[in-house]
């Protein structure tokens, strides 16, 4: 707010206030953890009294990891081209409504991202304390976590968008033109509380190749529908909105076919 306005002294520097903005953030949280590490963890109980470079370890992370950075790698380059159809085709109006749109899932989303990342976490804990029976029980007990905490939420915008919306711009206009599209989004979020949660918790048990390809069916997909919406058919921006639905109703049925199928309980690490 202060260096994108510039206030308390800083200078306006507009969306270069916002990057910069975000590069001091990750900064910080470095920072953080790095003091919060050496100040409250044992680092002799973990073996980090001398840093040292293993590569075998380094190996078996990659092993798993490296499917992960790709994994996120082309979900950004999805989100990228999702926003360039919309500016492309539609127009600046839809890119604002979008934008609006975008901003409001990243908060209203925000209890299902730390459940899926706690159960991604909780998953590779009973796992390694050789419990893998209760993995699906714990990841179904989360689910429903999620989407009762999710329901509540989807109630509360649903029932006054308007408010919320305010807080991203005072254009009546621009307000009354949001709200279809929140509502599809609204639509769609019961579905991506339960999906984020099984697709982190297939990532969870260590199958990180099956939940890239996953991932990559998904993306065709979305890719393939978005274009056909805004590219070719050049719907509403409601439409296009539409394509959440489809990512992360693939994802669901995708996960949960492979979590109940047991064969995630073959890998080792």
């Amino acid at each position: 707010y202060a260096l994108i306005f510039g206030h308390f002294g800083l200078p306006e520097m507009g969306i270069g206030g916002a990057a910069l903005a975000s590069v001091i953030a990750e900064i910080s949280a470095t920072v953080f953890y790095i003091i919060y590490t050496r100040r409250k963890i044992d680092l002799e109980k973990y073996g980090f009294t001398k840093i040292t470079f293993k590569w075998s370890v380094i190996k078996r992370v990659l092993d798993i990891s490296i499917y992960m950075m790709i994994q996120y790698m082309l979900s950004i380059i999805t989100w990228m081209m999702f926003f360039v159809f919309i500016e492309n085709y539609l127009g600046e109006r839809p890119l604002a409504i979008t934008n609006i749109i975008r901003s409001l899932y990243t908060i209203l989303t925000l209890p299902a991202n730390a459940l899926s990342s706690a159960v991604n976490t909780l998953v590779s804990n009973t796992i390694g304390a050789n419990k893998k029976g209760q993995v699906l029980d714990l990841i179904k007990r989360t689910s429903i976590l999620s989407l009762f905490s999710m329901l509540i939420i989807v109630l509360l915008v649903a029932i006054m968008p308007s408010v919320f919306l305010h807080v991203y711009t005072n254009d009546a206009a621009l307000i009354s033109e949001t709200i279809s599209p929140l509502y599809v989004l609204l639509a769609t979020l019961p579905i991506y509380s339960v999906g984020t949660i099984a697709f982190s918790g297939l990532s969870g048990t260590g199958n990180t190749r099956t939940a890239l390809a996953f991932e990559i069916v998904a993306i065709c997909f979305y890719f393939g529908y978005s274009w056909l919406i805004i590219a070719h058919l050049q719907l509403s921006v409601n439409w296009a909105w539409t394509t959440e639905l489809v990512y992360w109703g693939l994802l669901l049925i995708s996960s949960v076919v492979y979590l109940r199928s047991k064969k995630w309980m073959k890998k080792v690490i």
